[in-house]
């Protein structure tokens, strides 16, 4: 197996467990720990990985403060990878980010409603 998914793997830990992100730049990875995935065609097994991401700046400022912070779905590409995915179980409305984004025809750069 590769090492760094070895690494995740070993390293990992609920997130209601976590007590302190990490201040350093990295990769980070998001396990399936529930019961049954709301996708049909997709059924991943306990523990499996279902996202891996990176951060530039800290996991700190990555992680706690955007995939985790309410409003904050435009910026959190694993919320907008899986918003994408449930789309149309969940009925959610993707809107543009912003004017610029609109008119650039940035597909990507978008939040729920």
């Amino acid at each position: 197996m590769n090492p760094i998914i070895t690494s995740l793997k070993n390293d990992s830990c609920p997130y209601k467990q976590i007590r302190k992100f990490s201040d350093k730049l990295g990769i980070y990875a998001f396990f399936f720990t529930g019961k049954g995935f709301p996708l049909a065609d997709y059924n991943p097994q306990k523990d499996e990985i279902i996202y891996i991401g990176k951060t530039e700046s800290s996991q700190a400022s990555r992680d706690e403060k955007t995939h985790f912070t309410s409003g904050k779905t435009g910026s959190s590409t694993i919320r907008r990878s899986l918003g994408a995915l449930l789309k149309d179980e969940l009925s959610l409305v993707p809107i543009p980010r912003n004017d610029i984004d609109f008119d650039a025809g940035r597909k990507s750069f978008f939040f729920f409603f």
